[in-house]
């Protein structure tokens, strides 16, 4: 049985470390802490799902659009570093490039703390929904996402 205190617990974990990595994010720059950034934002997502399958997202949805922000710049750091492989880039280049991922990096972080309260509020509903689950049920949700990612791939 996975009691309604061990779910608690499992998401107030989740909540440390974004926070964590936000409250990092205002000082340096750093692609892994976005990055686990990013997984916080995908647990909190995966376990809404599991506690709630149905469609109603109204109160998941500024999680997405973190998820799609830190992915842009995410995407723009990647983007320098395959360029950089492949290409013979000029150092004004690669500052110029450096500066655009820097300042779009700092524009996230300084809303830091707008982000902190989104997670509170999806952390606080969340806690709302939970309810004590049996092993059966958590092994019939998860043969059913088995059975779809095989289908898929």
């Amino acid at each position: 049985m996975l009691t309604v205190n061990r779910q608690r617990k499992y998401i107030h974990k989740i909540k440390k470390e974004a926070a964590w990595k936000l409250k990092k994010k205002a000082g340096l720059s750093s692609v892994d802490d976005l990055h686990r950034f990013r997984v916080s934002i995908k647990k909190l997502k995966s376990f809404k799902s599991f506690l709630n399958p149905s469609k109603d997202k109204k109160y998941t949805r500024p999680l997405k659009k973190l998820f799609a922000q830190s992915g842009n710049i995410r995407d723009l750091h990647n983007a320098d570093l395959i360029e950089e492989n492949h290409f013979v880039l000029s150092q004004a280049t690669k500052s110029k490039r450096l500066g655009e991922f820097n300042a779009a990096y700092q524009k996230f972080a300084s809303h830091a703390a707008d982000y902190r309260k989104y997670f509170i509020r999806v952390l606080a509903n969340l806690n709302k929904k939970i309810n004590p689950v049996s092993i059966h049920a958590i092994k019939d949700h998860f043969k059913k996402e088995l059975t779809a990612i095989s289908k898929y791939l």
